[in-house]
């Protein structure tokens, strides 16, 4: 299954955030951090994004698969 374009930029975003999270927990990691003062800011501001891309995807990829009667079906790509 393809994604319509509208909901493609959201999942890219959250992508890049995780992406992101990782590369600060690798260097987190590689300088054997223990005490990590970021978790509290960075895991919520992380699942906050996630979810308002999954919503908004989800949201483009529900209005473009309704079909409207003044609209053929080469239309809703």
């Amino acid at each position: 299954m393809v994604l319509p374009k509208t909901a493609r930029l959201p999942l890219l975003v959250a992508a890049v955030g995780w992406g992101v999270f990782a590369a600060l927990e690798f260097e987190a990691w590689r300088e054997r951090a223990n005490i990590r003062i970021d978790l509290p800011v960075t895991w919520p501001a992380l699942c906050i994004l996630t979810a308002g891309c999954l919503a908004l995807s989800l949201k483009r990829i529900t209005a473009r698969s309704v079909a409207r009667p003044d609209r053929t079906p080469e239309e809703f790509r």
